[in-house]
């Protein structure tokens, strides 16, 4: 808890708008006792959902090269002082930890439409990677290697798709320190 309060504290010397301080403090709740996903599949949801975040539905598989899974924050073990999900200076409420190699996967059951999502490194990473959306087990889109500041943002078409896997590889210098994130990771009908 005293990481929870530290940070708290952070936080609340960082210029910041009040919605992104609300967001902040949802962050630091998740980190302090972790949620369980919202939805327990994206099949459970209403047909009039028209966009649902990945990282509110329970994934049907997963696995990330340096420590565990994570929603919606970065965790503790891996940089104590920034758990927010950020990439190129813009803070996401919404996302998932994925240092390489890693893999996500997801049950479509053939209801969505578009994949989107935008990927990079969390601020202080020094390793590059590659991010990989696959729809059936078929490459959809390669990213080309992320390294810095750089991102990538992804828009992809999944219709008819029944499994969606987010997949993160290192770009051909090892995986050290190689902090990759999928943020606003978003499935649309």
């Amino acid at each position: 808890m005293q990481d929870a309060q530290r940070l708290a504290l952070q936080a609340a010397q960082t210029p910041a708008t009040e919605s992104e301080v609300r967001e902040w403090a949802k962050t630091l709740a998740a980190i302090a006792a972790p949620a369980e996903p919202a939805w327990p599949s994206l099949s459970s949801l209403p047909p009039q959902t028209r966009e649902a975040s990945l990282s509110r539905v329970a994934w049907q598989d997963a696995q990330v090269g340096w420590m565990k899974p994570a929603r919606n924050y970065f965790p503790r073990e891996v940089d104590p002082d920034h758990p927010f999900l950020s990439l190129g200076g813009q803070y996401f409420a919404d996302g998932l930890y994925a240092h390489s190699p890693s893999r996500y996967a997801f049950d479509l059951a053939g209801q969505w439409k578009t994949f989107s999502a935008e990927a990079g490194l969390q601020p202080g990473a020094t390793g590059s990677a590659v991010f990989v959306v696959k729809a059936d087990g078929r490459e959809i889109y390669r990213s080309k290697k992320i390294a810095g500041s750089a991102t990538a943002k992804i828009s992809a078409n999944i219709a008819g798709a029944k499994t969606l896997e987010l997949v993160v590889e290192d770009a051909g210098e090892g995986n050290r320190v190689a902090w990759s994130i999928w943020c606003a990771p978003e499935v649309l009908r």
